[in-house]
């Protein structure tokens, strides 16, 4: 069944829920690695906002009614997508009704933003499993030079 203005009836149910949860509560902090872990089509969400204000937004309820499809969404899941949301000029509605589907902030926990909203999180190495070839590439070095020192210089012996 649709609802007024072409929303499934679910889809209003869920933002109903959300305003009473909101108004329930404050805002949950979530870190970027919590937002990247829900990019699926069962579970989506997204960060918008400029740096130092930006929110999640669980946006799975909407998908199938984004007018543009859940194909665009789906590309941006789980990432900051406030650059392409500005690009595109939604309207008012529109910013008022994604407002609805909020439901926390980013936590600022010093990690890098890649350029087009990629997410890019640190890796720990450990030097105990990293293998040990400096002692070999030095000995590759050292053959090479060798071998155009040997075939460089005029043998003048014959």
């Amino acid at each position: 069944m649709r609802h007024g203005r072409g929303f499934k009836t679910t889809f209003v149910d869920h933002l109903r829920k959300r305003r009473q949860l909101a108004n329930m509560s404050e805002l949950h902090e979530y870190t970027a690695a919590e937002v990247l872990r829900h990019a699926s089509t069962d579970d989506c969400w997204l960060i918008l906002g400029d740096d130092g204000r930006q929110k999640i937004y669980d946006i799975t309820a909407f998908l199938e009614s984004h007018p543009g499809g859940p194909e665009i969404l789906m590309d941006l899941a789980g990432q900051d997508a406030h650059e392409e949301f500005k690009e595109v000029g939604h309207s008012k509605a529109a910013q008022d009704m994604v407002e609805q589907l909020c439901i926390g902030r980013l936590r600022v926990d010093g990690r890098r933003k890649a350029k087009r909203g990629r997410v890019v999180l640190p890796v720990a190495v450990d030097d105990e499993k990293r293998p040990r070839h400096d002692r070999l590439v030095a000995l590759m070095i050292l053959l090479m030079a060798l071998c155009f020192g040997y075939l460089l210089v005029p043998n003048t012996a014959l």
